[in-house]
Protein backbone atom coordinates (compact mmCIF):
# COMPACT_ATOMS: atom_id res chain seq x y z
CA UNK A 1 0.00 0.00 0.00
CA UNK A 2 1.21 3.18 -1.26
CA UNK A 3 1.84 6.10 1.04
CA UNK A 4 -1.20 8.52 1.23
CA UNK A 5 -1.31 11.22 -2.01
CA UNK A 6 -3.13 13.46 0.69
CA UNK A 7 -4.82 12.97 4.20
CA UNK A 8 -8.02 11.51 3.83
CA UNK A 9 -9.15 14.56 6.65
CA UNK A 10 -6.95 17.41 5.04
CA UNK A 11 -9.88 19.79 3.33
CA UNK A 12 -12.82 17.69 3.43
CA UNK A 13 -15.30 19.85 2.34
CA UNK A 14 -19.17 19.52 4.10
CA UNK A 15 -20.63 17.34 1.98
CA UNK A 16 -24.72 17.05 2.73
CA UNK A 17 -24.66 13.00 4.13
CA UNK A 18 -28.84 13.89 4.55
CA UNK A 19 -30.33 16.92 3.83
CA UNK A 20 -31.62 18.30 6.98
CA UNK A 21 -35.13 19.36 5.29
CA UNK A 22 -35.84 15.71 5.00
CA UNK A 23 -34.75 15.21 1.29
CA UNK A 24 -32.71 12.48 0.57
CA UNK A 25 -29.41 13.11 -0.95
CA UNK A 26 -28.06 12.54 -4.44
CA UNK A 27 -26.12 9.30 -5.34
CA UNK A 28 -22.46 9.17 -5.77
CA UNK A 29 -20.03 9.61 -3.42
CA UNK A 30 -19.33 12.71 -0.79
CA UNK A 31 -19.04 15.95 -2.34
CA UNK A 32 -15.71 17.09 -1.68
CA UNK A 33 -13.33 20.10 -2.64
CA UNK A 34 -10.92 18.28 -4.34
CA UNK A 35 -10.55 15.23 -5.92
CA UNK A 36 -7.99 13.41 -3.94
CA UNK A 37 -10.48 14.50 -0.36
CA UNK A 38 -11.45 11.05 -0.61
CA UNK A 39 -8.26 9.60 0.76
CA UNK A 40 -5.40 7.84 -0.51
CA UNK A 41 -5.20 5.98 -3.67
CA UNK A 42 -3.24 3.21 -5.65
CA UNK A 43 -0.77 3.87 -8.71
CA UNK A 44 -4.24 2.70 -10.81
CA UNK A 45 -6.28 5.48 -8.82
CA UNK A 46 -8.33 2.94 -7.40
CA UNK A 47 -9.18 2.54 -4.08
CA UNK A 48 -7.38 -0.83 -1.73
CA UNK A 49 -10.20 -3.09 -1.78
CA UNK A 50 -9.51 -4.12 2.14
CA UNK A 51 -11.38 -1.19 3.41
CA UNK A 52 -14.46 -2.42 1.06
CA UNK A 53 -15.09 -5.76 3.62
CA UNK A 54 -14.05 -3.93 6.67
CA UNK A 55 -16.54 -1.08 6.06
CA UNK A 56 -19.24 -4.21 4.77
CA UNK A 57 -18.28 -5.82 8.57
CA UNK A 58 -18.78 -2.82 10.40
CA UNK A 59 -22.44 -2.26 8.53
CA UNK A 60 -23.47 -5.34 9.82
CA UNK A 61 -21.92 -4.71 13.35
CA UNK A 62 -24.04 -1.49 13.74
CA UNK A 63 -27.09 -2.67 12.77
CA UNK A 64 -27.36 -5.77 15.26
CA UNK A 65 -26.55 -3.25 17.85
CA UNK A 66 -28.97 -0.82 16.70
CA UNK A 67 -31.81 -2.21 18.17
CA UNK A 68 -30.01 -2.77 21.50
CA UNK A 69 -28.77 0.11 22.70
CA UNK A 70 -31.96 2.26 22.09
CA UNK A 71 -31.45 5.29 24.77
CA UNK A 72 -27.37 5.30 24.73
CA UNK A 73 -24.97 6.79 22.06
CA UNK A 74 -23.38 4.63 19.51
CA UNK A 75 -19.80 5.55 19.17
CA UNK A 76 -17.51 4.58 16.51
CA UNK A 77 -13.73 5.08 16.76
CA UNK A 78 -10.60 3.86 15.51
CA UNK A 79 -7.11 3.84 17.35
CA UNK A 80 -3.55 3.86 16.68
CA UNK A 81 -2.05 1.33 18.18
CA UNK A 82 -0.12 -2.21 17.69
CA UNK A 83 -1.24 -5.84 17.62
CA UNK A 84 0.85 -7.92 20.25
CA UNK A 85 1.50 -11.54 20.70
CA UNK A 86 -0.44 -12.66 23.87
CA UNK A 87 0.90 -13.59 26.49
CA UNK A 88 4.01 -11.30 25.64
CA UNK A 89 6.91 -11.83 25.18
CA UNK A 90 8.62 -9.11 27.05
CA UNK A 91 7.90 -6.75 29.44
CA UNK A 92 5.23 -3.89 28.90
CA UNK A 93 7.12 -0.44 27.49
CA UNK A 94 6.26 2.28 25.48
CA UNK A 95 9.44 2.85 23.78
CA UNK A 96 9.44 1.93 20.07
CA UNK A 97 12.31 -1.30 20.51
CA UNK A 98 10.26 -2.82 23.29
CA UNK A 99 6.91 -2.17 20.95
CA UNK A 100 8.78 -3.65 18.12
CA UNK A 101 9.85 -6.37 20.08
CA UNK A 102 6.47 -7.31 21.01
CA UNK A 103 4.26 -6.70 18.18
CA UNK A 104 3.02 -9.84 16.08
CA UNK A 105 4.98 -11.47 13.57
CA UNK A 106 2.92 -12.18 10.87
CA UNK A 107 4.00 -13.80 7.20
CA UNK A 108 1.91 -11.23 5.97
CA UNK A 109 3.23 -7.75 3.71
CA UNK A 110 0.08 -6.23 3.60
CA UNK A 111 -2.41 -5.12 5.75
CA UNK A 112 -4.81 -8.05 7.06
CA UNK A 113 -7.98 -8.24 9.11
CA UNK A 114 -7.20 -10.46 12.61
CA UNK A 115 -9.16 -12.75 13.96
CA UNK A 116 -9.20 -14.46 17.65
CA UNK A 117 -9.46 -18.04 17.12
CA UNK A 118 -8.21 -21.43 18.45
CA UNK A 119 -4.91 -21.49 18.42
CA UNK A 120 -4.56 -18.14 17.36
CA UNK A 121 -3.98 -15.34 19.98
CA UNK A 122 -3.19 -12.10 20.42
CA UNK A 123 -4.13 -8.63 22.07
CA UNK A 124 -3.90 -4.70 20.59
CA UNK A 125 -2.18 -2.54 22.64
CA UNK A 126 -3.52 1.19 22.18
CA UNK A 127 -0.85 3.45 21.89
CA UNK A 128 2.20 5.03 19.77
CA UNK A 129 5.87 5.52 20.78
CA UNK A 130 7.23 8.77 22.31
CA UNK A 131 8.90 9.26 18.92
CA UNK A 132 6.17 8.19 17.14
CA UNK A 133 3.58 10.54 18.77
CA UNK A 134 5.85 13.26 19.02
CA UNK A 135 5.88 13.29 15.10
CA UNK A 136 2.40 13.01 14.38
CA UNK A 137 1.25 16.05 16.42
CA UNK A 138 3.86 18.08 15.37
CA UNK A 139 2.77 17.39 11.89
CA UNK A 140 -1.08 18.00 12.66
CA UNK A 141 0.06 21.10 14.37
CA UNK A 142 2.05 22.17 11.33
CA UNK A 143 -0.36 21.01 8.70
CA UNK A 144 -3.47 22.94 10.80
CA UNK A 145 -1.25 26.41 11.64
CA UNK A 146 -2.64 29.47 9.89
CA UNK A 147 1.14 30.16 9.47
CA UNK A 148 1.16 28.23 5.72
CA UNK A 149 -0.78 28.62 2.91
CA UNK A 150 -3.84 28.32 2.89
CA UNK A 151 -3.77 25.51 -0.50
CA UNK A 152 -1.45 23.78 2.12
CA UNK A 153 -3.26 23.63 5.16
CA UNK A 154 -6.11 21.30 6.80
CA UNK A 155 -9.07 23.06 7.92
CA UNK A 156 -10.17 21.75 11.32
CA UNK A 157 -11.42 23.24 14.58
CA UNK A 158 -9.53 22.69 17.73
CA UNK A 159 -9.67 22.63 21.58
CA UNK A 160 -7.79 21.32 24.67
CA UNK A 161 -8.84 19.17 27.62
CA UNK A 162 -7.76 18.56 30.93
CA UNK A 163 -9.69 15.98 32.83
CA UNK A 164 -9.36 13.83 35.61
CA UNK A 165 -11.13 10.04 35.02
CA UNK A 166 -11.95 7.53 37.79
CA UNK A 167 -13.35 4.32 37.11
CA UNK A 168 -15.31 2.36 39.74
CA UNK A 169 -17.01 -0.90 40.35
CA UNK A 170 -21.19 -0.41 40.39
CA UNK A 171 -24.12 -1.92 39.62
CA UNK A 172 -25.36 0.36 37.12
CA UNK A 173 -28.81 -1.50 36.62
CA UNK A 174 -31.15 1.43 38.03
CA UNK A 175 -29.10 4.46 36.86
CA UNK A 176 -29.63 3.14 33.06
CA UNK A 177 -32.39 4.59 30.68
CA UNK A 178 -35.77 2.84 29.38
CA UNK A 179 -34.34 0.42 26.58
CA UNK A 180 -30.71 0.35 27.25
CA UNK A 181 -30.80 -2.39 29.85
CA UNK A 182 -30.13 -5.12 27.04
CA UNK A 183 -27.25 -3.49 25.99
CA UNK A 184 -25.22 -2.60 29.11
CA UNK A 185 -26.45 -6.07 30.18
CA UNK A 186 -23.75 -7.17 33.23
CA UNK A 187 -21.77 -3.75 32.70
CA UNK A 188 -20.20 -2.87 36.37
CA UNK A 189 -17.59 0.38 35.52
CA UNK A 190 -18.70 3.66 35.88
CA UNK A 191 -16.62 6.61 34.14
CA UNK A 192 -16.86 9.86 36.31
CA UNK A 193 -15.09 12.79 34.61
CA UNK A 194 -13.84 16.08 36.10
CA UNK A 195 -12.16 18.67 34.48
CA UNK A 196 -8.92 20.48 35.51
CA UNK A 197 -9.48 23.99 34.28
CA UNK A 198 -11.09 25.21 37.56
CA UNK A 199 -14.56 24.05 37.36
CA UNK A 200 -14.39 20.79 39.09
CA UNK A 201 -16.96 18.58 40.75
CA UNK A 202 -19.70 20.93 39.27
CA UNK A 203 -19.11 20.05 35.84
CA UNK A 204 -18.36 16.40 36.28
CA UNK A 205 -19.97 13.71 34.25
CA UNK A 206 -20.62 10.10 35.08
CA UNK A 207 -20.87 8.11 31.90
CA UNK A 208 -20.97 4.12 31.34
CA UNK A 209 -19.62 2.83 28.45
CA UNK A 210 -19.60 -1.24 26.58
CA UNK A 211 -18.05 -2.49 24.10
CA UNK A 212 -19.80 -4.09 21.23
CA UNK A 213 -17.46 -5.53 19.05
CA UNK A 214 -14.05 -4.54 17.30
CA UNK A 215 -12.05 -5.57 14.27
CA UNK A 216 -7.95 -5.27 14.67
CA UNK A 217 -6.49 -4.51 11.28
CA UNK A 218 -2.82 -5.24 11.23
CA UNK A 219 -0.87 -3.47 8.41
CA UNK A 220 1.94 -6.01 7.60
CA UNK A 221 5.39 -7.31 8.24
CA UNK A 222 7.53 -3.72 8.30
CA UNK A 223 11.45 -3.50 8.68
CA UNK A 224 12.67 -1.22 11.53
CA UNK A 225 14.42 1.09 9.16
CA UNK A 226 11.57 2.13 7.43
CA UNK A 227 9.69 3.43 10.91
CA UNK A 228 7.41 1.99 13.18
CA UNK A 229 4.83 -0.02 12.00
CA UNK A 230 1.34 1.43 13.62
CA UNK A 231 -2.02 -0.81 13.67
CA UNK A 232 -5.70 0.14 13.92
CA UNK A 233 -8.39 -1.24 15.93
CA UNK A 234 -12.10 0.11 14.87
CA UNK A 235 -14.18 -0.74 17.89
CA UNK A 236 -18.03 0.40 17.88
CA UNK A 237 -19.30 1.60 21.72
CA UNK A 238 -22.26 2.31 23.68
CA UNK A 239 -22.54 4.91 26.02
CA UNK A 240 -24.86 6.67 28.30
CA UNK A 241 -24.67 9.46 30.65
CA UNK A 242 -25.87 8.48 33.88
CA UNK A 243 -26.89 10.08 37.57
CA UNK A 244 -24.32 8.96 39.66
CA UNK A 245 -22.22 9.21 43.00
CA UNK A 246 -19.79 7.50 44.17
CA UNK A 247 -19.98 5.77 47.96
CA UNK A 248 -17.79 4.47 50.52
CA UNK A 249 -19.11 0.99 48.82
CA UNK A 250 -17.52 1.53 45.35
CA UNK A 251 -14.29 0.61 44.51
CA UNK A 252 -11.95 2.60 42.69
CA UNK A 253 -10.52 0.28 39.54
CA UNK A 254 -8.18 2.96 37.78
CA UNK A 255 -7.49 6.39 37.56
CA UNK A 256 -6.80 8.56 34.32
CA UNK A 257 -5.13 11.82 33.65
CA UNK A 258 -5.44 12.92 30.04
CA UNK A 259 -4.07 16.26 28.37
CA UNK A 260 -6.23 15.94 25.35
CA UNK A 261 -5.90 18.31 22.04
CA UNK A 262 -8.76 17.66 19.53
CA UNK A 263 -9.02 18.63 16.04
CA UNK A 264 -12.66 18.99 14.73
CA UNK A 265 -13.18 18.11 10.94
CA UNK A 266 -16.66 18.11 9.70
CA UNK A 267 -17.24 14.00 9.90
CA UNK A 268 -14.57 12.79 12.45
CA UNK A 269 -12.97 14.33 15.65
CA UNK A 270 -8.93 13.33 15.84
CA UNK A 271 -7.63 13.32 19.22
CA UNK A 272 -4.00 13.20 20.93
CA UNK A 273 -3.82 12.30 24.51
CA UNK A 274 -1.15 12.00 27.00
CA UNK A 275 -2.71 9.62 29.45
CA UNK A 276 -0.88 8.87 32.95
CA UNK A 277 -2.77 5.94 34.29
CA UNK A 278 -2.74 4.80 38.28
CA UNK A 279 -3.98 2.05 39.61
CA UNK A 280 -5.38 1.72 43.43
CA UNK A 281 -2.69 0.80 46.11
CA UNK A 282 -4.79 0.55 49.16
CA UNK A 283 -7.78 2.20 50.46
CA UNK A 284 -9.24 3.25 54.09
CA UNK A 285 -12.37 1.51 55.66
CA UNK A 286 -15.00 4.18 55.19
CA UNK A 287 -13.55 7.14 53.29
CA UNK A 288 -13.24 7.87 49.85
CA UNK A 289 -10.47 10.48 50.19
CA UNK A 290 -8.66 7.46 51.53
CA UNK A 291 -7.18 5.76 48.01
CA UNK A 292 -3.97 5.53 47.75
CA UNK A 293 -3.03 5.20 43.73
CA UNK A 294 0.25 3.56 42.38
CA UNK A 295 2.94 5.84 40.30
CA UNK A 296 0.93 6.46 37.01
CA UNK A 297 2.30 4.97 34.06
CA UNK A 298 2.29 7.09 31.03
CA UNK A 299 0.60 6.49 27.87
CA UNK A 300 0.31 8.44 24.26
CA UNK A 301 -2.96 7.78 22.33
CA UNK A 302 -4.48 8.70 19.03
CA UNK A 303 -7.60 8.25 17.87
CA UNK A 304 -9.91 9.09 15.23
CA UNK A 305 -13.94 9.02 16.26
CA UNK A 306 -16.86 9.43 13.94
CA UNK A 307 -19.35 12.00 14.05
CA UNK A 308 -21.96 10.66 15.92
CA UNK A 309 -24.45 13.18 14.25
CA UNK A 310 -23.77 11.72 10.55
CA UNK A 311 -23.82 8.28 11.55
CA UNK A 312 -27.34 8.73 13.70
CA UNK A 313 -28.86 9.79 10.69
CA UNK A 314 -27.47 7.82 8.12
CA UNK A 315 -28.25 4.69 10.12
CA UNK A 316 -31.94 5.51 10.78
CA UNK A 317 -32.36 6.32 6.99
CA UNK A 318 -30.94 2.74 6.33
CA UNK A 319 -33.00 1.14 8.60
CA UNK A 320 -35.83 2.79 7.75
CA UNK A 321 -35.28 1.28 3.92
CA UNK A 322 -34.95 5.36 2.82
CA UNK A 323 -31.75 6.79 0.94
CA UNK A 324 -28.83 7.02 2.91
CA UNK A 325 -25.07 7.42 2.66
CA UNK A 326 -23.52 5.14 5.73
CA UNK A 327 -21.02 2.93 3.08
CA UNK A 328 -19.23 6.28 2.14
CA UNK A 329 -19.41 7.73 5.61
CA UNK A 330 -17.78 4.35 7.01
CA UNK A 331 -15.05 3.74 4.13
CA UNK A 332 -13.95 7.59 4.43
CA UNK A 333 -13.88 7.44 7.45
CA UNK A 334 -11.78 4.38 7.39
CA UNK A 335 -8.86 5.61 4.62
CA UNK A 336 -8.90 8.87 6.81
CA UNK A 337 -7.73 6.11 9.57
CA UNK A 338 -5.55 4.44 7.65
CA UNK A 339 -3.72 7.96 6.27
CA UNK A 340 -3.30 8.56 9.84
CA UNK A 341 -1.71 5.09 10.67
CA UNK A 342 0.81 5.95 7.80
CA UNK A 343 1.50 9.40 8.49
CA UNK A 344 2.34 7.85 12.40
CA UNK A 345 4.80 5.40 11.02
CA UNK A 346 6.79 7.56 8.71
CA UNK A 347 10.55 8.15 9.42
CA UNK A 348 11.24 11.75 9.96
CA UNK A 349 14.80 13.46 8.51
CA UNK A 350 17.83 13.20 10.43
CA UNK A 351 18.21 16.52 12.33
CA UNK A 352 20.84 18.62 10.80
CA UNK A 353 24.47 19.09 11.56
CA UNK A 354 24.77 22.55 13.86
CA UNK A 355 27.05 24.70 12.21
CA UNK A 356 30.18 24.65 13.92
CA UNK A 357 33.02 27.10 14.53
CA UNK A 358 36.70 26.58 13.78
CA UNK A 359 38.59 25.58 16.72
CA UNK A 360 40.58 28.07 18.16
CA UNK A 361 44.69 28.08 17.73
CA UNK A 362 45.01 27.27 21.13
CA UNK A 363 42.62 25.85 23.61
CA UNK A 364 44.04 25.95 26.51
CA UNK A 365 46.46 28.98 27.62
CA UNK A 366 49.94 28.58 29.10
CA UNK A 367 48.45 29.45 32.91
CA UNK A 368 46.19 26.17 32.70
CA UNK A 369 48.67 24.18 31.06
CA UNK A 370 51.12 24.89 34.11
CA UNK A 371 48.75 24.43 36.41
CA UNK A 372 47.81 20.80 34.87
CA UNK A 373 51.67 20.15 34.96
CA UNK A 374 52.47 20.79 38.48
CA UNK A 375 49.45 19.08 39.94
CA UNK A 376 49.56 15.71 37.26
CA UNK A 377 53.42 16.17 36.63
CA UNK A 378 53.55 11.81 36.28
CA UNK A 379 51.31 12.04 33.40
CA UNK A 380 52.07 13.01 29.78
CA UNK A 381 50.48 16.54 29.12
CA UNK A 382 47.92 16.01 26.36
Amino acid sequence: VLPPLVCGFAKMGTPTLLERDGAGPQPGRLAASHSLDHGSATVLSERPSLVDPIALELCRMIEESASKIQGANLEVEARLGVVEQHPPSVPSSFDEAALASRRLDLPCSSEALLRQRRGFAYRFSPGLSPEAFVGLSEYLERKSSERIPEEQRIECGQRFEHTVDTHYSADVSAYLPKGAHQAFEGSNKVRISVPKDGRGEATSQATVKVRIGNLDLYTGRRPGQHGPAVDLRVAINAEVPINFTPGPHHQPLLRREKVRKSLHFPHWVIDVTTVMTSEPQARGPDRQQDVRWRPPVQANEVELELDRYYLGENLDAKMAGKRHKLWELLSDFLFAARDLAVIAGETSPLVALPSLKPPLPELLDETTRGAFREAHYHIEEP
